[in-house]
């Protein structure tokens, strides 16, 4: 097999006719290309990497930088015509996928350029916690079973129950998404690692909600 048989989807690699299109906006072609797909192969293998990155697609780099304007670009470009992602998705079936695969693409409403470069860059003062995605139309699945493993193992007391239902109140979708899909249960697990863990605010909690949303539009 060589680099010309595979097509890029995100991050992930499929054995398959190489598409013009997205190795155009993913910017695959030549040396880089096959940088990332060794890069790729290592990281299948077990190579070392650190725990945020394996959850980052690299359409913008790989690193902690903020997107230039021309990775947003391409991003946009490309994730606004990805349909991964959906309403219907439940959490169940997002356990059953491969960890390998992505979501990706809105669920509601077209994506809006400008909002997404400002969920984008509100994001990146996040970085540093593994538990929040870097671009919520690009959600790796193995981020959302560990997420969604929070949800179903993390009992929160009474008082943290109260919290959690203020947070509610505070985020623009009031709760973790817009409806009771994938997401719901994936960011209500996040809230309550944060909570529990980390000692996150319900306004904190709130404020990621918003940033993450995945639903389109203009937020």
């Amino acid at each position: 097999m060589n680099a010309s048989n595979y097509e890029r989807v995100g991050v992930e690699f499929k054995l398959a006719d190489a598409s013009v299109e997205d190795r155009a906006i993913s910017g695959c072609g030549g040396r880089g290309w096959r940088d990332e797909l060794r890069s790729r192969r290592r990281s299948e293998l077990g190579g070392r990497q650190s725990f945020p990155q394996r959850y980052w697609s690299s359409y913008g780099g790989d690193d902690d930088r903020v997107p230039s304007q021309a990775a947003l670009q391409r991003r946009f470009n490309l994730l606004s015509h990805r349909h991964s992602n959906h309403c219907a998705l439940r959490p169940q079936d997002v356990s059953a996928l491969a960890s390998s695969r992505r979501l990706q693409g809105l669920c509601c409403m077209a994506m809006v350029y400008e909002h997404y470069v400002k969920q984008i860059r509100g994001l990146t003062a996040y970085r540093s916690i593994p538990q929040i995605p870097r671009d919520p139309y690009d959600i790796s699945v193995a981020q959302a079973k560990e997420l969604l493993g929070y949800d179903r193992s993390i009992q929160l007391t009474p008082s943290e129950k109260g919290a959690y239902r203020r947070a509610m109140k505070l985020a623009s979708e009031h709760g973790p998404c817009c409806c009771q899909c994938w997401r719901w249960s994936t960011f209500g697990g996040q809230a309550k690692y944060l909570m529990t863990r980390r000692g996150w605010s319900p306004a904190a909690i709130a404020k990621v909600w918003d940033l993450e949303d995945g639903c389109g539009g203009q937020g």
